[in-house]
């Protein structure tokens, strides 16, 4: 393999990438060796859980003075309507019971399976090619009155 005389970008590019990167990852890891580093970690995931908190009470009293239900008292309005539909359905008798609506018939095979209940006719049409249509010429009626 020959060199050329012109250097090749992207290779210039991915070694700078990578001094870029080792330079970095280099500087990362000796401030996270430090205490400082995860004393300041630590403040911060105080502070994000602090804000989340103000945050949930904040729309908690703005839920209340719009008159609106919160996520919780959504959730558990859901779970008190099941408890209430349950003893419903176990205080109806059997027959008064709502039934889901009928599904039609699947009468229709896939058209790789032969219709077996038809006879042999059926089975003889299915193997025969469709015949193919004239290729005359065609023409549109127009209809009246448009």
């Amino acid at each position: 393999m020959s060199t050329s005389p012109i250097p090749d970008p992207l290779q210039l590019l991915r070694k700078a990438v990578a001094r870029l990167e080792a330079g970095g990852n280099a500087l990362a890891n000796r401030a996270m060796d430090s205490g400082e580093f995860s004393g300041a970690l630590h403040q911060m995931v105080g502070l994000s859980l602090g804000m989340q908190k103000t945050v949930e009470k904040v729309i908690g009293n703005y839920l209340k003075k719009a008159n609106l239900p919160s996520r919780v008292e959504v959730a558990e309005l859901a779970q008190t309507l099941h408890r209430i539909e349950g003893k419903l359905d176990r205080l109806l008798p059997a027959e008064e019971r709502p039934v889901a609506s009928p599904r039609p018939a699947r009468t229709r095979l896939p058209p790789e399976h032969p219709p077996k209940a038809a006879g042999k006719g059926a089975v003889a049409a299915a193997k025969k090619p469709a015949a193919k249509k004239s290729s005359g010429p065609r023409t549109r009626r127009r209809a009246a009155g448009g």
